[in-house]
């Protein structure tokens, strides 16, 4: 990695080059919050080289909770890092980072300088402590229920709140209710229903009166349960979700005010106590460039003083907030918040992926019947999100059945062996650093067409496990179609798309010497259970056959779907 270029490294996706500092504030627990934003924000002299996205990041592997170095753009990858942190969050435009009280960072001394932030990968003895800590904040998660409570059965009926429940939902729902001090988990394919059935469960917990805490490892996944609870806010008046971290950007306009930071400073008196001593913080900060030198250890002092205290009055209220709430939302990487210790919870719900942070934990509701021994499990097995054919072929046996009066071609095969559409490495000799134009000229032909049939923008996705056909897919889409959506496999997860294409950008000439073709058969296996109507492959069968699975997929759209040949 050393050896590679600021802008080699900028395509794998590992660093984001050439920033420049723009404010600086403070979060939750004392952190520093520093704020980077493009050059051009700043700046309305700043000329926009050829391959950079005007007004946006670059594409990037970097993600909240994520471990950073920030540099100068003018140093080496891994060398004299200016400061280390975590990524707090990140949007179309800007990156904020979080660190620690001790972060000397004075504004006048980098104004006019660019930066690198750099993806740094924890070594295993951070990576066990934080493991650890988040297992000792979760046995320190204290079962409110009183002991009457645990042990007695409610009704053997309820009335769901939800009106889309089939039965074997409502059985679900009603099979946990009823036992309350058993494990249970609720197993099936994608789409078949298992976010709405744990969606109903959720609210029939809080209309009961209970607590419940959330969790899962992917934020996305997470803000798309918030959404979907507040849809029922109507039917459910007392819920009152908090969720802790930062939201994903593609739900944050609408659920920001439900995360518990800006739930503190959305309330006037927790407000104006933390604005105040934050005022006096900030002034200590600026002035720490004018005063003599030997004056600034007894400044610093002063300031981490200052924050010590402002943590402490943080906290309490965060305490509040979370005490008044009744459903807590927390990702994995947040479970090492300071705030859950001591939480008092009835029920905690985790998905397949996260539910070894949750063995110390009893009476645990989870999807993963390979970590918790459950007694009390249920099979969901009708799919509501794909299409039929898209949902057979996710499906291990012919049960499922999908909406079978979809006219459109649910599996499509744009086939672009023999066609001169051959991968380009954008970096020599590595195979993260790959795009293909051929593919992109065939997404913006079918972009066109169904956009001129009335598809909304919104309705679109495209998955792509390259970071350099991202970045060339935005340089050619953003400006006509800026709504349609392009990502990786994880920005989709937890959420569903109308129509989705598939870029798989690999494709050579015989004998087709290809390392990660078991992870784009995982790409695109995912990718097909994003999408809910229709799904788009591009590839090139030749390249593919290598593969088993991809191979069979292949012939399963020539039975069963659209395939076309670009020839």
């Amino acid at each position: 990695m050393e050896k590679l270029t600021n802008k080699e490294l900028e395509l794998k996706g590992v660093i984001i080059n050439k920033l420049r500092y723009g404010s600086t504030s403070y979060g939750l627990g004392g952190t520093v919050l520093i704020k980077f934003v493009l050059p051009n924000s700043l700046s309305s002299n700043y000329v926009l080289e050829q391959d950079e996205l005007p007004n946006e990041l670059p594409p990037t592997k970097l993600k909240n909770g994520d471990h950073v170095g920030i540099r100068n753009s003018k140093s080496k990858y891994g060398k004299d890092y200016e400061f280390k942190g975590i990524v707090y969050k990140i949007e179309k435009s800007e990156i904020t980072i979080s660190t620690d009280l001790n972060t000397y960072f004075p504004p006048l001394e980098h104004e006019f300088l660019t930066f690198s932030i750099d993806k740094l990968n924890p070594n295993d003895q951070e990576t066990e402590k934080s493991v650890e800590e988040s297992l000792e904040i979760l046995k320190s998660i204290q079962n409110s229920r009183s002991t009457d409570n645990l042990y007695s059965a409610p009704a053997a009926s309820f009335k769901p709140i939800s009106k889309t429940l089939d039965q074997t939902q409502m059985d679900t729902v009603n099979s946990i209710l009823a036992t309350p001090d058993e494990a249970s988990e609720i197993k099936g394919l994608p789409g078949t229903g298992k976010t709405t059935t744990m969606i109903e469960l959720v609210l029939q917990l809080i209309k009961n009166g209970n607590k419940v805490l959330i969790c899962s490892k992917s934020q996305v996944s997470l803000d798309s349960i918030l959404d979907k609870l507040f849809e029922f806010k109507k039917e459910c008046p007392s819920l009152n979700p908090t969720a802790i971290g930062q939201p994903s950007s593609i739900y944050s306009p609408r659920l920001s005010n439900y995360f518990l930071d800006n739930k503190i400073l959305n309330d006037e008196y927790s407000y104006q106590v933390i604005r105040e001593s934050r005022k006096e913080i900030d002034s200590l900060f600026y002035n720490l460039i004018f005063i003599k030198e030997e004056e600034k250890e007894n400044a610093k002092n002063k300031i981490n003083q200052l924050l010590e205290e402002l943590v402490k009055t943080e906290k309490s209220f965060a305490n509040q907030v979370l005490k008044d709430s009744n459903v807590i939302l927390t990702s994995t990487k947040e479970l090492s918040s300071p705030y859950l210790k001591d939480l008092k919870v009835d029920y905690i719900i985790t998905d397949s992926s996260d539910s070894v942070y949750c063995i110390p934990v009893q009476n645990l509701t989870t999807f993963n019947h390979q970590t918790i021994n459950s007694k009390n499990i249920t099979t969901l097995t009708k799919n509501y999100r794909n299409n039929h054919i898209i949902s057979l072929m996710n499906s291990s046996s012919n049960n499922s059945t999908g909406d079978k009066n979809n006219d459109q071609p649910p599996l499509t095969m744009i086939d672009t062996s023999g066609c001169d559409m051959e991968e380009n490495q954008d970096v020599p000799n590595d195979e993260e650093c790959i795009s293909n134009e051929g593919e992109v000229t065939i997404i913006q032909k079918h972009l066109e067409n169904l956009i001129k049939s009335g598809v909304d923008q919104k309705d679109i996705g495209i998955i792509t496990l390259s970071n350099c056909q991202i970045k060339l897919l935005k340089l050619k889409l953003s400006s006509q179609y800026p709504d349609v959506e392009v990502g990786t496999p994880k920005q989709f997860e937890g959420r569903e798309i109308e129509i989705i294409f598939i870029s798989t950008v690999r494709s050579n000439n015989s004998p087709h010497k290809i390392r990660n073709l078991e992870e784009i058969n995982r790409m695109v296996q995912f990718s097909i259970t994003r999408s809910k109507k229709q799904c788009i492959f591009i590839g090139n069968s030749d390249t593919f056959s290598l593969n088993p699975q991809l191979d069979l997929l292949i012939q399963h759209i020539r039975d069963n779907g659209l395939y076309k040949s670009v020839l």
